[in-house]
């Protein structure tokens, strides 16, 4: 991890970005819409656990929460350290800048030619996220997910490019088991780095460390496998979805997570798409693509399965272009439309990578539960788009200042409609 060399003067806007949290803080701001009576909600918790740590531990289930109980057990001790609430929630705004300061350090490896002003501009994209300002100011366990999710792309990004060393590879997985145990969610991107890992042993012959990885992954999953199955408090049960007829394990879901949560991938990754409009325009080749093909045609099958009316009229979400074209127009099969730019543009920016594709389908069912948000993605769509995917069109073009540009004003428009809705 490099600090020598650190120019303030590289860093001011990412200061200037930090100190609008810390004036969210003083104004009690709320970017989500929901993060502040979550943290009540939360907060109800950590003070039965701060009371009798062992009862609720074994009797989890009795609070009907499907948030991690390590969130809890971890808040009540920063809790009665720090003493009131307000010392506990302005301590959770350091949590923002580890995760800058880590998304940096993973840029500065994968990206080493480029400028580290640069480099430090568009890690500040992380300040303007309405996720990590809501839950750094309203604290909530996604956010320890995405520090230590974050800190596990680093080291896997040190294994990757810079000097294989198992240590790297154990820490990777240890801080993807700790993300996963604030958020489970996160658990799914062990796939990635698994198929990695393995094929990386495989072709060098070393059947020890595919043993190792898999004898790591089994050791730090053991709590929660305890936990889950042999204590019997399954706190993911998906039984209680407030009154919700659907299952979640249903061809219904995953037709709403494939169309629907694709809409909110594409809306995100809409700067990159003017960013690169040239090159996506000189590349009409691609409709031609069997992955572009395919791609449409799984979005036209789940569109057509999809039904998320009464998901949204209980809990909102369903991402913008649902909101415009569905309930604000009242013309649902415009989202037809949608599918051939989507489609393309997943083509243009995975290119033929498998590890590409493996990441979006990743993202796309991270989330089992009914509802679709963008703070399920929006955080986390940058990190692994500048950190785990490969793509040739990377190079020195996206980082001119004209396009980053286009990324700051692109987030910032984005918080600023968070803000007022």
């Amino acid at each position: 991890m490099v600090l020598n060399n650190l120019k303030f003067e590289n860093f001011i806007i990412p200061l200037i970005l930090f100190f609008t949290i810390i004036m969210g803080f003083i104004f009690n701001e709320d970017s989500l819409g929901g993060a502040r009576n979550d943290f009540y909600s939360h907060l109800e918790r950590t003070l039965l656990f701060k009371e009798d740590f062992f009862y609720y531990f074994l009797n989890y289930d009795t609070l009907e929460h499907r948030h991690s109980p390590i969130f809890f057990i971890f808040s009540s001790k920063i809790l009665n350290l720090s003493k009131t609430v307000e010392t506990f929630r302005f301590i959770h705004l350091l949590i923002p800048l580890l995760i800058y300061f880590f998304f940096y350090q993973c840029l500065k490896i994968k990206f080493n030619k480029i400028d580290d002003k640069k480099l430090a501009f568009i890690s500040s994209l992380i300040f303007l996220s309405p996720t990590i300002r809501s839950y750094s100011i309203w604290p909530d366990s996604y956010l320890y997910g995405i520090l230590f999710f974050t800190i596990s792309i680093f080291y896997f990004l040190v294994y990757k490019y810079q000097k294989y060393n198992f240590l790297n590879i154990f820490f990777n997985i240890f801080f993807l088991s700790l993300s996963s145990y604030f958020m489970p969610i996160f658990s799914i991107f062990s796939i990635y780095y698994f198929f990695d890992f393995f094929i990386f042993f495989l072709k060098r012959k070393l059947f020890k460390g595919i043993f190792l990885i898999i004898f790591f992954n089994i050791i730090l999953a053991l709590p929660a496998f305890y936990y889950i199955f042999f204590l019997d408090i399954n706190f993911l049960r998906s039984s209680g979805e407030w009154g919700l007829t659907e299952k979640t394990f249903s061809f219904l879901n995953f037709s709403n997570k494939f169309f629907y949560s694709s809409n909110i991938i594409f809306f995100h990754l809409i700067p990159i798409c003017l960013i690169f409009l040239n090159k996506i325009k000189s590349n009409f080749f691609l409709l031609k693509d069997k992955k572009f093909i395919l791609i449409s045609l799984l979005l036209l099958l789940t569109f057509l399965f999809s039904d998320y009316d009464n998901i949204y009229n209980n809990l909102g979400g369903g991402g913008i272009f649902y909101i415009i074209l569905n309930q604000i127009i009242n013309s649902p099969n415009l989202q037809l439309l949608l599918i051939i730019p989507i489609a393309y543009f997943f083509v243009f920016l995975l290119q033929k990578n498998f590890f590409n594709y493996l990441i979006l389908f990743i993202l796309l069912f991270s989330n089992f539960q009914l509802t679709i948000y963008h703070n399920y993605f929006e955080p986390i769509i940058y990190l692994v788009l500048f950190t785990l995917v490969s793509n040739s069109n990377f190079d020195e073009k996206l980082f001119s200042y004209k396009n980053l540009n286009i990324l700051m004003i692109f987030n910032f428009c984005f918080l600023f409609i968070s803000l007022i809705k």
